[in-house]
């Protein structure tokens, strides 16, 4: 099996179909072996059945969220290489044989199908999303992690197996997308870039994402794989505040400029 594809899965009974015919369609003139894989997360709709009857491999996955589901998918997966997509028609499907093909010939660890290095359409992503959350969150990735991303929030990536095993990811919730770059940096992975896109979806209800739950969780977490960033000012906080009590113990109050000093009030 050259690789395994997953959808992670919540009631995308509108357009997992359409996802997977797409895949199909962009893999037909490529000779190589590869499954579909639907984790489904719990879905209530007809997601499952419709997936299965298109000819994916439908694994149930009872832990709740997005990275769990995706997670979910990897552990069922026997391709060489993993790739993952949501499965609500944003992402250009059509590239994932380039996208697989950039990991196969650089032997990446990971390849990234960059959505803001390729043409975003109209109402594809929030402002919120395109000019300050994934920005802000890809540059401090590439600052604490020394790393060289340009979209550190895209959902369709091809990850290698082993490697993926080796970093042991532990987030179940958005934060994972995150925590799977980190992890890969931190160990001296390989990572390569692909321009893509991103299309507008084609559900009629709002996405699982919530901008600034979800936003703050990956925040959160960076800051989290970094606590040199906190603990260095703490470190010199506590250094400078220790040489003012000790100088308020010596001279006891003072008057400074007119101004008292060591006293009750500072």
């Amino acid at each position: 099996m050259d690789f395994s594809f997953v959808f992670p899965c919540l009631n995308e009974e509108e357009t997992v179909g359409q996802c997977i015919n797409t895949l199909k369609d962009s893999l037909k003139d490529a000779s190589l072996a590869y499954e579909i894989i639907v984790a489904d997360n719990g879905s209530s709709d007809k997601s499952a059945e419709i997936s299965g009857a298109l000819g994916a491999i439908v694994v149930s996955v009872s832990e709740k969220g997005y990275g769990a589901a995706i997670k979910g998918g990897f552990s069922a997966a026997k391709g060489k290489y993993v790739i993952f997509a949501d499965a609500d028609g944003s992402y250009r499907l059509e590239d994932t044989l380039k996208l697989y093909d950039a990991a196969v010939k650089s032997d990446a660890d990971m390849t990234i199908a960059s959505r803001l290095n390729g043409t975003v359409e109209k109402g594809a992503m929030p402002f919120l999303h395109r000019f300050l959350g994934t920005p802000v969150l890809t540059f401090l990735i590439n600052i604490f992690f020394s790393g060289k991303l340009t979209d550190c929030n895209s959902g369709f990536r091809c990850v290698k197996k082993t490697s993926f095993m080796k970093w042991n990811i532990r987030a179940n919730g958005m934060e994972f997308a995150s925590e799977l770059l980190i992890k890969a940096l931190k160990n001296k992975s390989a990572i390569e870039e692909i321009k893509s896109g991103l299309r507008k979806d084609l559900r009629s209800r709002p996405p699982h994402l919530k901008t600034w739950r979800d936003g703050m969780r990956h925040l959160l977490f960076i800051l989290s794989e970094k606590p040199q960033i906190m603990e260095y000012p703490g470190l010199f906080l506590i250094i400078v505040t220790s040489i003012l009590q000790v100088a308020a113990l010596l001279t006891g109050p003072s008057s400074f400029l007119k101004l008292n000093i060591f006293d009750y009030h500072s």
